[in-house]
């Protein structure tokens, strides 16, 4: 018995083409990044399923190639315009044009309330000296004024004592605040009690004593400095309207003075006139 040996045929891959199985349907470069077969995907004929799936990742395989190592490269993120992200985060750092600056002392003292009222002085143009020494009559001894403040040009000066304390002032202060005044040796032209609040009986001791008292309404501190500043200023301003400086007062009475005597004069020039028109 004759046996013959068939030859084993070489395996073909399912979509019926000359290639061995395992071989990609299409050529590669030497660097595994896949490239264009040689007959467009939509050419080759199927007739199962997987021969399907292999036509359309072949043809999804020429629309978006692959990374080297065979993963597809995720989808573009979009990026961030930079300009448009700085003034994004600037605009959220950027303080409010309505916000309120932040008060800041510009003067040395050893409480803030006494910088406060040195400020609002100073803002008034007044020359303002903070915890002040000044000699008492005697001359014997010396006393240490809180703001000392003086108008420029004028013989006028302004005692102030600060009292940011937590409770309302009393009679007792504003009694010991006019045993030192009346101490001084130079006696000022305004004095002036500032603090927070005063009670019933200190307001009618003010006025016994010839002070002023500016409430401010709360205890000074830096979270709410720039509003007491705020209200004693306006204290100041209208108490300055009100007790103009001795030498502006005798201005306005020589002015008082020579519009009488002008008044008199045309008086008697008209008296003159009306024997000369008779005539």
């Amino acid at each position: 018995m004759i046996h013959t040996r068939e030859e084993p045929m070489p395996d073909r891959d399912p979509a019926g083409t000359d290639q061995p199985v395992g071989t990609a349907s299409g050529r590669t470069d030497g660097s595994h990044r896949p490239v264009a077969p040689d007959h467009p995907p939509e050419e080759r004929r199927t007739d199962s399923p997987d021969g399907d799936r292999q036509r359309h990742a072949a043809a999804a395989t020429d629309e978006a190639p692959g990374r080297a190592d065979g993963a597809t490269d995720p989808p573009d993120r979009e990026v961030p315009d930079r300009q448009s992200t700085t003034q994004h985060s600037l605009s959220a750092t950027r303080p409010d044009r309505e916000t309120v600056e932040a008060y800041v002392p510009g003067h040395d003292t050893r409480e803030l309330l006494e910088a406060i009222v040195a400020d609002a002085f100073a803002s008034l143009e007044y020359d303002v000296t903070p915890n002040a020494r000044k000699a008492t009559g005697n001359g014997n001894a010396v006393k240490e004024i809180d703001v000392w403040a003086e108008k420029p040009g004028v013989t006028f000066s302004a005692y102030a004592s600060c009292k940011n304390h937590e409770n309302e002032v009393g009679t007792p202060v504003i009694d010991r605040e006019a045993g030192r005044v009346n101490a001084l040796q130079q006696f000022p032209h305004l004095k002036v009690i500032v603090a927070p609040s005063f009670n019933d009986n200190a307001r009618a001791a003010l006025d016994n004593r010839g002070f002023v008292g500016i409430e401010t309404g709360d205890r000074a501190t830096m979270d709410n400095a720039g509003e007491v500043y705020d209200r004693v200023r306006t204290q100041l301003a209208d108490l300055s309207l009100r007790l103009a400086p001795p030498r502006v007062q005798d201005l306005a009475e020589r002015v008082d003075q020579v519009s009488a005597e002008l008044s008199s004069l045309s008086g008697e020039l008209r008296d003159l006139e009306e024997p000369t028109r008779r005539r």
